[in-house]
């Protein structure tokens, strides 16, 4: 085989891995707007106040203590509105619906 020839049959090889490699990223680029989608519908099950404790506590990574001073709440009454929002997001089928490729993950790795 010719250099030129080896060459023409590699960078086309190489054009059509960049490809799928590129379609790979816009997919879960794609998955990740969906899966943001989803949660944000979770959230909407959540009373007001759910909703600040749990935007505050899981996606601005305020501790308990910094969440409560914030809120202007107890650190009790933070933790259990805390616990009241994580029962009622379990049984969302939005939340669900959104960490459903993680559950199949683990459940291949499991069998």
């Amino acid at each position: 085989m010719e250099h030129q020839e080896w060459f023409e049959k590699f960078s086309i090889r190489l054009g059509a891995d960049e490809n799928r490699f590129h379609g790979q990223i816009w997919v879960k680029e794609e998955w990740r707007i969906i899966q943001l989608a989803l949660l944000k519908m979770a959230l909407h099950v959540l009373s007001p106040k759910e909703k600040e404790v749990v935007v505050l506590v899981f996606f601005e990574g305020y501790t308990e203590r910094e969440a409560a001073e914030e809120l202007k709440i107890s650190k009790t009454r933070l933790h259990n509105l805390k616990k009241k929002a994580l029962k009622r997001l379990s049984k969302s089928s939005f939340l669900k619906l959104a960490l459903a490729p993680q559950g199949l993950k683990k459940a291949k790795v499991q069998a």
